[in-house]
């Protein structure tokens, strides 16, 4: 099943997966499509709420996963290097399954083909152009081993 969104659908599709996978904890964060990928959020830092941001551009790679390559980076009012932001966030929050942090490329894998969706649905990503505002994946069931 091909399914083709635009960055406002694909919006609100993040923000109800994330409000289910944001239920409790010590980071808060939304992520949201628009010119780039954008993430941003707080943390507790001893003990201090601190604002992060992050801007990232998307891939999609050749087996249906997102590659998020981060472009640019904000924290407080510090200038922290991006690596050590992501390696802080990879080791100290509990992230979704789906998501691997690659800190020595400055990246952000989403593993669509490890996300599970209900009655053994999965997802693909064909195209991601957001410029032209079109986003194109493809829904698909996994055949059980007999």
């Amino acid at each position: 099943m091909h399914v083709s969104m635009t960055k406002k659908e694909v919006n609100r599709l993040i923000a109800t997966y994330l409000s289910h996978q944001l239920k409790a904890g010590d980071v808060k964060y939304s992520f949201s499509v628009g010119n780039h990928a954008v993430l941003k959020g707080t943390f507790k830092f001893f003990g201090t709420q601190v604002h992060f941001g992050m801007v990232l551009d998307p891939y999609v790679q050749t087996n249906g996963n997102v590659l998020l390559k981060v472009t640019q980076i904000n924290v407080g009012k510090l200038g922290v290097p991006v690596s050590y932001v992501m390696s802080y966030v990879a080791n100290n929050y509990k992230l979704p399954g789906m998501v691997e942090v690659n800190t020595k490329r400055k990246m952000i894998v989403l593993r669509l083909n490890k996300l599970k969706l209900g009655n053994g649905l999965r997802v693909r990503a064909d195209r991601i152009d957001l410029v032209h505002d079109e986003i194109d994946v493809t829904g698909y069931t996994v055949k059980a081993a007999k």
